[in-house]
């Protein structure tokens, strides 16, 4: 089920994870990555509100199937006492019993729904860390330019300097 949902994407990703060198990547390589970043959170979005839904739908049902156990009770005792018809019993037993039947098929759905989440932020964490990594590289190597900046520009003032003590 996963894999349908990831499609193409879960190519991209993969291919973008397998690829991506934070020492040797380009802007461009960490542009694809941060695209790369931005579509899986958004999926990962639907996938969180995905998740909710069939969390609520599970929670509900489960309620509803609990609020039907307890006032089965009470009809039991309103047909004993010829308050209400077996056909309207029969029909809230029913009713009952389809939930009790669905509730199963609910929570595989809100199990499925979570495990494609978990995946998906699993993936956002990743793409993350990559990029993080990248940053990280990419200042090192700016610090390392300004550094030999500064030694070029402090060998030019001593040769300077040594030039003029010497003419």
């Amino acid at each position: 089920m996963i894999s349908k949902h990831f499609g193409a994407l879960g190519d991209r990703v993969a291919e973008a994870i397998a690829n991506f060198d934070p020492e040797t990547a380009t802007e461009a390589d960490r542009d694809r990555l941060a695209d790369t970043l931005r579509q899986t959170a958004q999926k990962l979005a639907g996938a969180r509100a995905s998740f909710d839904k069939e969390h609520s739908d599970v929670a509900n049902l489960r309620n509803l199937i609990a609020n039907d156990e307890k006032a089965s009770e009470t009809l039991a005792e309103r047909l004993a006492a010829g308050k209400i018809s077996e056909a309207t019993i029969n029909l809230f037993c029913d009713e009952l019993e389809a939930n009790k039947a669905r509730l199963p098929q609910e929570i595989q759905e809100e199990a499925d729904a979570q495990e494609y989440m978990n995946e998906l932020q699993k993936i956002v964490d990743a793409l993350s860390k990559q990029l993080e990594e990248f940053d990280a590289a990419a200042k090192k190597a700016m610090q390392a330019l300004a550094t030999a900046k500064a030694q070029k520009d402090l060998q030019t003032v001593r040769a300077e300097r040594q030039a003029r003590s010497t003419a």
